[in-house]
């Protein structure tokens, strides 16, 4: 793969997980907003942190696939014309 197509697909997975990290935060009550970002600020450098949130965040795993889904589509619009 090359380098600038590596760097692609990391900002898009990174404009992807912050949609989804906007999105949950906005339907999450008070204390789960508080536990989740506080979860990412300690173990945002971790290797497994997806899935330990997928694990503790079933709604946030919905939504990011959701986000992924779309995102999907939505370039398959695009290259269909």
């Amino acid at each position: 793969m090359s380098e600038p197509q590596t760097q692609l697909e990391n900002k898009t997975g990174a404009i992807l997980l912050e949609s989804a990290v906007l999105r949950f935060m906005s339907t999450a009550d008070t204390q789960t907003q508080v536990t989740f970002a506080t979860y990412i600020e300690k173990h945002q450098a971790d290797d497994n942190l997806l899935e330990v949130l997928a694990a503790e965040f079933p709604k946030f795993t919905e939504i990011l696939n959701e986000e992924i889904a779309s995102t999907q589509a939505d370039l398959q619009s695009l290259l269909q014309k």
